[in-house]
C-alpha cells in the first residue's frame, strides 16, 4: 500500500508541475482474437487527472486496505479458535447440534470433529462483535473485552460492514456494533482515510501482541519466550 501511495503521489506531483493541460490514459477493455490486449484511450483534463489520483491516494487505497485488513484479522481469530477447539473439543456447547447428514458423510471420528469445528466457527462469524468476543473468550481462557485495543477492532469490523453493505453510510447497526467509538451518526458518511487505516493497522498489531501474551500466560510457550529474548 505504501508503494502504491508513493507512486500515485509522484504522478500527482509530476502532473502539477507539468505544463500539459490534458492527459490521455489507456486501459485494457478486452482481448483481440490473437489474445493481445485491446486498449481504450480516454482523455482527461489536467484538473480531472490530478483529482482522480488524489482520490486513489486519499480514499480508494485506505478503503481497500480496510477491506483487506479486516478479513485477515477474522482469519487469524478463526485459526486460533480452531487450534483451541481441536485440543479442547469439549468447549463446544452441548446445545449446538450438527446435521446428521454431515456426520454420516464422514469416514473417521477425526473428520467428524474437524468438520464440526469448521461448522461451529462458521456459525460464530454471524454473531455480533461483542457476542463473538464473549463466546471466544470462553475458549481462550481470557477476556477479549478486557483488552484495551479490542473496542477499536470492533469499530473496525463495523466500519468494514458499512463499506460493504451500506455504501459507506453509517446506520444504527453500525452504531450498535461500534459502541462508544462510533465515528459517524446514522445517515452520515463514514470517513475512511489514510490516518484511519494506519491507526487500524497498528491497533490490530497491538491486539495480536496482547493476545499472544495472554495465550502465553494461559499456555506457556517456549517459542514466545525465545522471541522475547531477541
Amino acid at each position: 500500500m505504501q508503494l502504491a501511495s508513493n507512486a500515485f503521489n509522484y504522478i500527482v506531483n509530476a502532473a502539477s508541475l507539468s505544463e500539459d493541460e490534458a492527459y490521455t490514459v489507456q486501459y485494457p477493455i478486452g482481448l483481440r482474437a490473437d489474445n493481445s490486449p485491446l486498449y481504450h484511450p480516454k482523455e482527461y483534463t489536467k484538473e480531472t487527472y490530478i483529482h482522480a489520483y488524489q482520490s486513489l491516494v486519499n480514499f480508494s487505497l485506505p478503503r481497500n486496505g480496510i477491506l483487506t485488513l479486516t478479513p485477515l484479522m477474522e482469519d487469524a481469530f478463526k485459526d486460533l479458535v480452531s487450534i483451541v477447539l481441536h485440543e479442547l473439543p469439549d468447549k463446544i456447547a452441548d446445545k449446538k447440534n450438527v446435521r446428521i447428514s454431515m456426520v454420516l458423510s464422514c469416514s473417521t471420528l477425526e473428520e467428524v470433529r474437524s468438520r464440526t469445528i469448521s461448522w461451529f466457527i462458521n456459525e460464530l462469524s454471524y454473531e455480533s462483535p461483542k457476542r463473538y468476543a464473549e463466546i471466544v473468550s470462553n475458549f481462550f481462557g481470557f477476556n477479549l473485552l478486557d483488552i484495551p485495543c479490542f473496542p477499536q477492532y470492533r469499530e473496525l469490523k463495523a466500519s468494514r460492514d458499512v463499506l460493504v453493505h451500506n455504501g459507506g453510510i453509517a446506520n444504527s447497526l453500525y452504531q450498535e456494533k461500534a459502541g462508544d467509538l462510533a465515528r459517524a451518526n446514522p445517515g452520515n458518511p463514514l470517513i475512511v482515510d489514510i490516518p484511519y487505516f494506519l491507526a487500524s493497522y497498528e491497533n490490530c498489531l497491538r491486539l495480536l501482541d496482547n493476545m499472544r501474551a495472554n495465550f502465553h500466560q494461559k499456555w506457556p510457550s517456549q517459542r514466545f519466550i525465545d522471541l522475547g529474548k531477541k
